[in-house]
């Protein structure tokens, strides 16, 4: 793929953010129930994971830009790390949104062997294998796929899934469901 403009770069970020705000909006941020049972709420809704790590290569790639927005958009604290070659661009390292980390692959493993309360990491290029070893010795979700401006299907590696089931009928009469308080 040929390299992106700074005005294309910067086109698809608007573009990454409006569809992050949207689908924070419209989907991920509201308890709706796909199913429509008669006698059955059954709430599909989303929380924020409490912690996510993202490793870029530059802090000026577009990637690690849309990871931003994107934790951003849900309200997920952020940890980014970069290698030591890259340097870090204003906007990221002044930001109060997210924690930026210079460190070389060595620290990153240590980082993924003691992670606090990160639940995932997000890359986007292959992983070595003392990371991915690292994240599984721990439990990290580990995702590695490429970065997407389409909300509906990033915003998802931010939020866990949760269900929620209540039963609004008995021996055969619909009842009507509980104020929530």
């Amino acid at each position: 793929m040929p390299a992106l403009s700074g005005a294309e770069e910067r086109a698809i970020a608007r573009v990454s953010a409006a569809s992050y705000a949207r689908a924070w909006r419209l989907h991920f941020s509201r308890e709706h129930d796909p199913s429509a049972i008669l006698g059955e709420r059954n709430g599909f809704r989303y929380r924020r994971c409490r912690r996510v790590i993202a490793r870029g290569g530059r802090a000026t790639d577009l990637a690690v830009i849309q990871v931003a927005l994107a934790a951003l958009a849900t309200g997920v604290p952020l940890t980014v790390s970069l290698p030591p070659d890259a340097r870090p661009a204003p906007w990221l390292a002044g930001s109060g949104a997210l924690d930026l980390v210079v460190e070389a692959e060595a620290g990153f493993v240590e980082r993924l062997a003691h992670p606090g309360d990160a639940e995932r990491v997000r890359v986007w290029a292959p992983m070595s294998t003392a990371a991915r070893a690292a994240a599984a010795g721990v439990g990290l979700t580990v995702i590695e796929a490429p970065v997407l401006a389409n909300g509906r299907l990033e915003l998802r590696w931010y939020l866990r899934e949760q269900a929620v089931s209540q039963m609004l009928h008995r021996y055969g009469n619909i009842l009507e469901p509980a104020a929530s308080a």
